[in-house]
């Protein structure tokens, strides 16, 4: 039995389409009808945060697969609650219920120390909490895409499909490694066959600007698009400005610094260790081409 958290998130509803006739999930989320009617699934509701309810639902449980997470659209304590003390609840729980082994999806984000917003801070934290189960993987995911995602990539997307004019980033020196959210999908699969632990970097082999990217996604989709480079200081600006806004705005100092931060990694341990290549960006467009 597999104790899946995040189930009904943009990974999630992609990993039980592919996995859920080949594993046995016990989802913990909260009561939808949409993902009881599609897959072969347990579903119990709980608060992650709070340890009193997760009592008896790892009952049974050989692994678990911690993918819930806030990124934003909360205040930075709810933020924390939710991604560093549901983890902890959730690590302490599996280490009473004797759970065989934990997996745990962070984000790139937290190797990066110039990220100080609550999302970066309470994955970092987590991990440390993580490592603390002898049995334990940390994925940490970089700029995953393919349909369904609203967050990083996913909005720029969005904004693609719907604008004839696109705004990018003037400026911009800094290269990304995008993965189709299907090879995310593998290594999920693989974290639950293998007994790897540590933590890996999940992201593309190609390394390919920002801007390009979503010019090539355009042109992949048929899309005739206009594409405008906003100034690096009017950016700058807006972050500072959206600073004082509330924090669903999704835009701020730290997305400023995330987007302009070099984001490019190594794969050769992931590939060699996980015996997995993800595809290319030409690869990865044409897939996200044919599920559109």
């Amino acid at each position: 039995m597999i104790l899946l958290t995040g189930g009904s998130g943009f990974f999630g509803s992609h990993l039980l389409a592919r996995s859920a006739s080949s594993f046995s999930y016990r989802c913990l989320m909260r009561p939808s009808a949409a993902v009881r009617n599609r897959f072969p699934v347990e579903i119990v509701e709980a608060d992650v945060a709070d340890r009193s309810s997760l009592q008896g639902i790892l009952s049974g449980v050989d692994t678990v697969l911690h993918m819930a997470a806030l990124i934003r659209g909360a205040s930075p304590k709810e933020i924390i609650r939710v991604n560093l003390e549901g983890t902890r609840a959730l690590v302490e729980e599996a280490k009473t219920h004797n759970v065989r082994r934990f997996v745990f999806v962070s984000t790139e984000n937290a190797l990066r120390e110039d990220l100080k917003d609550a999302y970066a801070a309470s994955k970092r934290e987590a991990e440390a909490v993580v490592r603390t189960f002898p049995n334990s993987l940390i994925l940490r995911p970089c700029f995953v895409y393919g349909p369904g995602d609203d967050h990083g990539l996913g909005r720029l997307i969005q904004l693609a499909v719907r604008s004839p004019l696109v705004p990018v980033f003037g400026g911009l020196k800094s290269f990304i490694q995008p993965i189709y959210v299907d090879d995310m999908v593998e290594y999920l699969v693989r974290s639950l066959k293998n007994d790897l632990t540590g933590s890996y970097l999940i992201v593309g082999p190609d390394v390919i600007h920002l801007n390009d990217f979503l010019k090539k996604y355009c042109e992949t989709m048929g899309l005739k698009r206009r594409f405008v480079a906003l100034p690096k200081s009017v950016l700058g600006l807006s972050a500072k400005a959206a600073d004082l806004l509330p924090s669903a705005v999704g835009w701020g100092t730290n997305q400023f610094r995330n987007i302009y931060g070099s984001r490019t990694y190594s794969i050769e341990k992931t590939v060699q260790d996980f015996q997995f290549t993800p595809r290319s960006v030409e690869q990865g467009l044409q897939a996200f081409l044919r599920q559109t």
